[in-house]
């Protein structure tokens, strides 16, 4: 009667195992995507206490209700609404029916399963190597492409990136090949595929150990080392691992030695590193190679200098800056440059040049004068060298060209001093210019009174006695401009000239004579009467009186008798002849007059 009593719900009589869940539909074998409903049927023999359905796993909400079929039965169904994904594949989804007992917490469960089935293209498609890890040129290494999916990858294409070069290499899960140096800088993936599409791998990289190869040395500075100065010289190679001993050689003639270790080796250099030769050995774990011999080329004098421009030709007033480069092979004694003429203050820098060489520049500023013109400027370098208080120099120069207007025009006169009336003279214009004077003309000032009488450079001309009251001056031209000169004066030389306005004058106690003589160079004069010299007396007065540089004045007063009448004579001398006139004296009511001798 107990065992009865165990199974009534209220007023129910239940089986002793509960009817098992009806799951529709009963297979699943769905696309990745698509939206999936399962619905799970429990009868419901006591309504007041129908089974709780639930889901595992629950992967969404679901919606239950109790219902009435159609032979008046009732039960309880729940549907499960969830989009396929290949993470279901293979999934078992268990709907689970939990019946309560009426007598205390006795409960009974009953449940139905299936496996869902989701078609899906290749996923987590991903590239192993084998061996795994860093793979010795020359050995053999296999890539395994893995990828999931449903139906199961059908196709395998394995594809080679090298740069930009993209190339299909092999089919087949599995790809096998030679690892050479170069496969290290190459990558490698591969494309699954089956009949609902296909995915890509990430590239793979192979870690490929070689010994060293391609060992070259380099010389740092390059090119001719100054002797005295230090060198470096830098083994590279390529392997991997990388190198981890370098050894440097020195060979000279049939004997090499050791002459050091590391990938760098600094010496300073004496005139026998010309006739040396230097290679390095490189090694890592899995071998070793040498370089090919290097050999310096020393300079027993250091490098010029490089001035740009190297040219000059400016305007004059023009700015003009000049830069003056040299080489520093050593930036820790870097050269110190100077110029001549200084020509204004210069500014030095030390600089880093395209190829990673070291120089020093300096920049000369400075604007251009005619004075500056034909003139040399040089850029001199001096290295001190580490080999004690040795120094050395190299210089670069260049000439400089001023374009400019004619500048300290003059002239001079030929033959110089002074010049003999009636002789020839020539007179130079001379003017400094850049280009040189293309036109000169001549000017004559007489006074006021200025006019052209030549062109040329040089005016000659036959010298007259006025000549020497007239100034001369030349202008000389060139296309950038003009000058004048200042003026010039001719001194003539010419034997005195008596004046024809001498004469005298009588009264009755006295006779007063004036006589004017010119000449160059100046005149003496002296009076005569009667044939005799006249002196300086009581009786006799003689005065004089300078008319400029080359002209005197003589008065001459005497006392004389009633009833004389003097024959008076005017001579006039200088070193080039003398001139005279002879003045006679009449009566008080006479004129007098005068004859030139």
């Amino acid at each position: 009667m107990i065992e009865v009593e165990r199974f009534i719900l209220i007023g129910c009589l239940l089986q002793a195992s509960p009817h098992k869940p009806k799951l529709t539909p009963e297979k699943m074998k769905v696309m990745e995507g698509t939206s999936v409903s399962l619905s799970c049927s429990a009868a419901a023999p006591c309504p007041k206490l129908p089974p709780n359905l639930t889901w595992t796993p629950s992967l969404s909400d679901s919606v239950d209700q109790l219902q009435e079929n159609e032979d008046q039965t009732k039960s309880v169904s729940s549907v499960l609404t969830f989009t396929a994904s290949h993470l279901h594949h293979g999934q078992k989804i268990t709907c689970r029916a939990l019946y309560k007992l009426q007598q205390g917490d006795i409960q009974m469960t009953s449940e139905a399963k299936l496996t869902v089935k989701v078609l899906y293209p290749p996923k987590n498609t991903s590239v192993s190597i084998s061996p795994s890890g860093s793979v010795l040129e020359g050995s053999s290494v296999t890539l395994t492409c893995s990828s999931n999916g449903n139906p199961p990858v059908q196709n395998y294409t394995w594809y080679k990136v090298n740069g930009r070069e993209m190339n299909t290499v092999g089919t087949g899960k599995n790809l096998t090949f030679n690892v050479t140096e170069s496969s290290g800088s190459e990558q490698y993936y591969c494309e699954a595929q089956n009949e609902h599409g296909k995915e890509n791998s990430t590239t793979v990289q192979l870690e490929v150990d070689y010994p060293p190869k391609n060992t070259s040395v380099s010389i740092s500075p390059s090119g001719s080392v100054l002797e005295g100065s230090s060198v470096t010289l830098n083994c590279s190679s390529n392997a991997n691992p990388p190198v981890q001993n370098y050894t440097w050689y020195k060979v000279n003639g049939r004997e090499m030695n050791t002459v050091g270790t590391g990938q760098n080796l600094t010496f300073t250099v004496t005139e026998s590193s010309g006739s040396e030769q230097y290679y390095c050995e490189a090694q890592n774990q899995h071998g070793k190679e040498n370089s090919t011999t290097v050999q310096l080329e020393v300079d027993p004098s250091p490098p010029k200098p490089k001035l740009t421009p190297e040219k000059v030709k400016v305007m004059e007033g023009s700015p003009v800056s000049l830069r003056c480069s040299a080489a520093a092979p050593c930036p820790k004694l870097p050269p110190n440059l100077t110029w001549t003429p200084r020509l204004s203050d210069s500014v030095d820098q030390l600089q880093e040049n395209e190829d990673q060489t070291k120089s020093v520049s300096s920049v000369l500023t400075f604007t251009a004068s005619h004075l500056h013109h034909g003139q040399k400027i040089t850029c001199r370098a001096l290295y001190k060298l580490q080999q004690g208080d040795i120094q050395k120099t190299s210089e670069a120069k260049l000439t400089v060209i001023v374009l400019y207007s004619p500048k300290n025009t003059s002239v001079s006169i030929s033959p110089s001093g002074s010049v003999l009336e009636g002789s020839s003279v020539t007179l130079t214009c001379s003017s400094n210019a850049n280009p040189p004077v293309q036109h000169y003309t001549w000017y004559k000032v007489n006074g006021t009174e200025i006019n052209t009488v030549g062109t040329g450079q040089n005016l000659t001309f036959t010298v007259a006695e006025s000549s020497g009251s007239e100034q001369y001056y030349c202008e000389a031209q060139n296309k950038h401009g003009k000058e004048n000169s200042t003026t010039v004066e001719l001194k003539v030389d010419y034997m005195p000239q008596i004046s024809d306005s001498g004469s005298c004058s009588r009264t009755a106690a006295e006779i007063s004579c004036s006589c004017e003589s010119r000449g160059n160079p100046s005149p003496s004069m002296e009076w005569r009467v009667s044939g005799l010299r006249v002196t300086n007396s009581t009786d006799r007065v003689i005065s004089e009186e300078q008319l400029g540089n080359t002209g005197l004045r003589s008065s001459l007063t005497m006392h004389h008798s009633q009833g004389d009448t003097p024959t008076l004579l005017c001579l006039s001398t200088n070193t080039l002849g003398s001139s005279s006139l002879r003045l006679l004296v009449s009566s008080p009511q006479q004129h007098s007059g005068c004859l030139k001798d």
